[in-house]
């Protein structure tokens, strides 16, 4: 049993052996067949290569197309045993060559022939074999594809990711977004992801990484982003940047194209207006540039949105300066700033740029503007250098402690209501805000607001903010008092309640043309006053009541003078009649013709100032030169002549009710006397003498003109002659309308009084008998 056993495996073992033994003759035989196979086609490649490179091996040679371009045909031998395709021969990509008829095929033009030659790619490399990597994936189906070789190079092939992998930096990234590659949002639109090296190279930003603004793409990771739009994706790209610019950032916050917009790099729009810029808009994406770059009329920035602007401004002093090389010029960026762009129409912001770049123009404007500071805060610049803007007032909430603008969200806190329930109100019949409301609205707000001092400051400014933009030269700057100055003007047709919003935004409400210039606004809109443009129409009327009184009286009494002229007897003059008295003093004389002249000039340019667009017989600005010159005048005089009589003690001339019963009843008297005693040729009841030269009236009278009236009217005249520098003053008193209607109506009362004076001169022992002794100082009594 055991030797069957011995026998049976050893017949086995012989059986496998000899299968072994034919399996490894086979493979031996195979591969010999194997290696005379490759190096038959190796020595065929060699050979097939040999030919093509006799010719192609020399540089020099090129190939002509229709389109009268050339190419290059010289292949480099290195290039070839550098390629992965070295194993290849010729025909095996260029298929439709034939030596019986090369080169044979003519192409149109190099593009022509590069995508017919890359074609022959796709014989080893199909559709399905490219989708599989994603970068080839991305572009395989699209019709403008870049050919094979734009990538991968004709003759020395590699593989792109061992290539891109020994790239340095920026190369890499560039190895294929130097091609024409985009991406298709969800919207539809196209998004080109092609890069010009030349403009990374130029820009500011060349030392940088791309993965230093585009977080989380490396070599190892190229995560795909889908954005809803272009927009969309601009804005998220954007948010890189304060990465870096941090300051940049937060003034940016600031701005009006921050707020009115989005907060940059939310991917779910916060606010809705898509159109509003961020940095990409101005500063591009990979072409940034120097700042310098920015500040030329054809690299600034702004003009890409706002286009009707930029053509007015470049029709302004400042454009045409720009366009002749004058790069001091302003820019858009030298008024409203680059990232911290704020509204600035019916602000103040304008006027600190502008005086920013023109030094000491308060200086100049002063050797020719009367209360030059006053114009300048008060009035835009562009109002006047813009001389074909439109104009109009802008009534603004100000707190009068601070300076400041009272801002919408304050105003709605004080007045415990909403913007939407302000605007109705401020809105409510659809004509305009009148005096009232806004007197109602500022009562409540001062009232509410303890530690506030809330009023209306009115200021002129163009009607459009485009006007701001057309800047004329200096000489065609509104120079002419009269445009404003004058009843009629068109500048005050045009009220507006603008109120600034939490964001830089002023909201604007139209207000009826009699919150200015009347007696009801004063109350409210009083810190805007312009001589003879905003008079009050009602104190017009009321001052020529007082004029008229005042020539009445005279008109009234010399007229029952003539009429009893038979009833009066021959007045014989008492027995001290004859007497010459010393009544005036040549300081009084002095000061009294002095006075007499200033007055005669101060009715006349009054005249001039209050009502220019009736009477204009010389120019505005002349007569206020003339007002203040003999206002000073006649103010220095009252000083010299209340001095006087202080320290001469002569003062109580002028005071009546000294003794009251005496005072009483010589008033009683007086007034029979010129009521009635007068017409029968009576005698004057009083004697003039050096301690008593009035009579109880004229001493009535002259204490309200010299001790309280003249007074009133210098000081009054005195903050009128600058308001800038007595501003918190004239705010103590109500605010410069009222300080104006004080003025205005001493002067009416002073016109009236003059008619009077002047008749009582007249009523002498003889016609000139008063005259004279003014002029002499003696008065012979009689």
């Amino acid at each position: 049993m055991v030797l069957w056993f011995n026998k049976v495996v050893t017949g086995r073992k012989r059986v496998i052996m000899k299968k072994t033994l034919n399996a490894a003759a086979l493979l031996l035989w195979f591969a010999s067949f194997s290696i005379f196979f490759f190096s038959l086609s190796h020595h065929a490649a060699a050979e097939d290569a040999g030919m093509c490179m006799s010719c192609h091996g020399t540089d020099g040679q090129f190939m002509q197309f229709k389109s009268n371009e050339k190419a290059s045909v010289f292949v480099r031998q290195s290039d070839i045993e550098k390629s992965v395709h070295k194993a290849i021969t010729c025909t095996g990509c260029h298929t439709d060559i034939s030596m019986q008829n090369h080169p044979g095929k003519t192409f149109a033009s190099k593009k022509d022939f590069v995508l017919t030659a890359s074609r022959a790619c796709r014989t080893c490399h199909d559709d399905e074999k490219l989708k599989a990597k994603p970068n080839h994936a991305f572009v395989v189906e699209r019709a403008d594809a870049p050919p094979c070789t734009v990538c991968h190079s004709a003759h020395q092939v590699q593989k792109l990711a061992s290539l891109k992998s020994s790239l340095p930096g920026n190369a890499y990234c560039l190895s294929c977004h130097r091609m024409k590659l985009s991406k298709t949002h969800t919207s539809g639109e196209v998004l080109s992801l092609q890069i010009d090296p030349a403009n990374l190279s130029a820009s500011v930003h060349n030392k940088h990484a791309c993965n230093d603004c585009h977080a989380g793409f490396s070599q190892d990771a190229h995560p795909k982003i889908t954005s809803a739009s272009s927009r969309e994706h601009t804005i998220i790209v954007s948010d890189a940047c304060r990465k870096c610019h941090g300051d940049k950032a937060a003034l940016v916050k600031g701005s009006i194209h921050y707020n009115l917009s989005f907060q940059v790099g939310d991917a779910l729009i916060k606010r809705g207006n898509l159109k509003a810029p961020v940095c990409t808009d101005c500063h591009g994406f990979h072409t940034v540039g120097p700042k310098d770059s920015y500040e030329t009329i054809s690299g600034a920035p702004c003009r890409k949105c706002h286009e009707d602007i930029f053509a007015i401004y470049g029709k302004s002093v400042h454009g045409v300066a720009q366009a002749r090389g004058e790069h001091k010029a302003p820019l858009c960026s030298s008024c409203h700033f680059a990232h911290e762009v704020g509204f600035t129409a019916m602000t103040d912001k304008m006027k600190s740029v502008c005086l920013g770049c023109h030094k000491g123009v308060e200086a100049l404007h002063g050797k020719w503007l009367p209360n030059a500071e006053l114009h300048l805060s008060m009035i835009a610049c562009a109002a006047c250098h813009a001389p074909a803007s439109g104009k109009g007032i802008y009534l603004q909430v100000v707190d009068r402690n601070t300076g400041n603008q009272i801002s919408e969200d304050k105003i709605l806190a004080l007045l415990g209501t909403d913007s939407a329930a302000l605007a109705e109100r401020l809105n409510a019949h659809g004509e305009g805000i009148d005096s009232g409301e806004l007197s109602y609205i500022l009562k409540q707000l001062n009232k509410k607001g303890a530690k506030v001092n809330i009023s209306f400051i009115g200021k002129m400014d163009v009607s459009k903010y485009s006007e701001a933009h057309q800047l004329s030269i200096k000489k065609n700057a509104v120079r002419e008092c009269e445009s404003c100055h004058s009843k009629d003007s068109k500048f005050f047709r045009t009220v507006t309640l603008a109120v600034i919003k939490a964001d830089g935004r002023v909201a604007t409400f139209s207000a009826q043309t009699g919150t200015i210039g009347s007696l009801g606004a004063a109350g409210t809109t009083g810190n805007f006053y312009v001589l003879g443009g905003t008079r009050i129409t009602i104190l017009d009327w009321l001052g020529m009541l007082m004029v008229v009184g005042g020539m009445l009286f005279p008109l009234a009494h010399i007229s029952l003078r003539m009429m009893t002229v038979r009833l009066r007897k021959a007045v014989k003059p008492h027995a001290h009649g004859a007497e010459k008295i010393y009544l005036h003093p040549l300081t009084v004389r002095i000061w009294h013709w002095t006075n007499a002249i200033a007055f005669v000039f101060l009715i006349f340019t009054a005249i001039q100032l209050r009502y220019y667009d009736i009477a204009n017989i010389t120019q505005f600005k002349s007569s206020v030169t003339l007002h203040n010159i003999f206002g000073i005048v006649m103010a220095l005089g009252y000083v010299l002549w209340f001095c006087y009589y202080i320290f001469t003690g002569k003062i109580k001339l002028y005071i009546p009710l000294l003794n009251p019963k005496e005072f009483i009843l010589g008033c009683m008297l007086q007034a029979k006397y010129y009521g009635y005693g007068i017409f029968k040729g009576e005698p004057n009841p009083h004697h003039a003498s050096p301690d008593s030269k009035f009579n109880p009236l004229q001493q009535t009278a002259y204490f309200f003109v010299m001790i309280v009236l003249f007074p009133v009217q210098i000081i009054t005249g005195i903050l009128l002659l600058d308001v800038k520098r007595f501003s918190s003053i004239i705010g103590m008193f109500g605010g410069l309308a009222f300080i104006d209607i004080i003025h205005v109506v001493v002067s009416f009362a002073f016109v009236a009084f003059l008619f009077v004076h002047i008749y009582l001169t007249l009523l002498g022992a003889t016609t000139m008998q008063h005259i004279k002794a003014m002029i002499t100082g003696y008065e012979k009594e009689g």
